[in-house]
């Protein structure tokens, strides 16, 4: 029988590679616990607030709302503190870590995380209105982001455009708004309302404030009057007014067509009154509205029956050579 040749064991060095082999083994465990987006994304609200917790002393704050706050423990001294970086994705986890690398760099070089944290008092209601919009309008068709922007350039820009953030209070805003309420637009106003209140938040979750002074507005303003709506017209009368619609003298013969056509498609008027030619499939027998001109910003499919087709065709010998199916001038004569 072979004997093993006999190894002499190096005891330090075997000691050694334990170290490592644990030191390995830690920094896996500690790798698998920190965060990523994905995770991120996937934490849901509970009753009370809890922490989710990445390296490093860095965590998120899960608030009840859905909110997600960056926050860092650090001890300075003798006492525990914490910091709080901002709101995600706003701030994102790259970002986060990033602060914390600075922030442990700062408290080595003897300085106070605290004293760092210094608001930008500079920056001026224009400048953090035209941020906001900056940021939200990728996500709003043109014709609204439109109408938002002017919303603030008309109502709140003569009066606050060059005017510190720091030095706005409540009462500044709330002029504003009592402005508007005078001219009678007072849905208006509180959408503007709304609207002051996501521009602070930006500025409080990226250090620019310290507080929202449009929180609370509404408690301040009118409350809007009731709404009163219509009857609804019985479905055995709808023939009733399609035969008064049809006997307007006033009425163009495109809008009648256009009428008759929403009768038998049931799309909304704004459809109508937008459609262009190259969304109508004649050959699969279906209207192909894009998502961009949709409420939902999802594509519409209408199918189209024969009626349906002989009004397109009625239509499209008044439109001639026009891209469009309705066409202001045939409209209006």
């Amino acid at each position: 029988m072979a004997h093993l040749p006999h190894v002499k064991i190096d005891h330090n060095l075997a000691s050694h590679v334990v170290m490592l082999l644990q030191l390995a083994m830690g920094t896996l465990q500690q790798m698998a616990q920190t965060l990523n987006d994905n995770r991120i994304r996937a934490l849901q609200p509970q009753d009370k607030p809890y922490r989710v917790k990445d390296a490093g002393g860095l965590f998120l704050d899960v608030r009840p709302t859905g909110a997600k706050f960056w926050r860092i423990t650090y001890r300075q001294g003798k006492k525990v503190q914490t910091k709080t970086l901002g709101q995600y994705p706003t701030i994102s986890l790259t970002a986060a870590r990033a602060e914390l690398s600075n922030l442990r760099l700062l408290i080595e070089r003897g300085g106070d995380p605290k004293g760092g944290a210094v608001a930008d008092t500079s920056m001026t209601f224009g400048q953090l209105a035209l941020e906001w919009f900056q940021t939200k309008r990728s996500g709003w068709k043109p014709r609204y982001a439109d109408a938002v922007w002017n919303r603030i350039a008309a109502d709140a820009v003569p009066d606050l455009e060059h005017r510190p953030i720091a030095s706005i209070a409540a009462t500044d805003l709330l002029a504003v708004l009592r402005k508007m309420e005078a001219r009678g637009v007072r849905d208006v106003s509180k959408r503007l309302r709304q609207q002051f209140q996501d521009m602070w938040m930006l500025a409080i979750v990226t250090g620019r404030a310290e507080a929202n002074p449009a929180i609370g507005l509404n408690k301040a303003l009118s409350a809007s009057p009731r709404v009163k709506h219509r009857a609804a017209l019985p479905a055995e009368r709808v023939p009733e007014l399609f035969r008064i619609m049809c006997g307007d003298p006033d009425m163009s013969r495109q809008t009648r067509l256009g009428l008759t056509l929403i009768l038998h498609t049931a799309v909304r008027t704004n459809e109508i009154r937008f459609a262009s030619w190259s969304e109508i499939d004649r050959e699969a027998r279906l209207w192909r509205i894009p998502g961009e001109r949709m409420k939902m910003h999802r594509p519409h499919l209408v199918p189209l029956t024969d009626a349906s087709l002989r009004l397109l065709d009625r239509l499209q010998a008044l439109a001639r050579y026009a891209r469009k199916l309705v066409t202001l001038d045939q409209a209006a004569a």
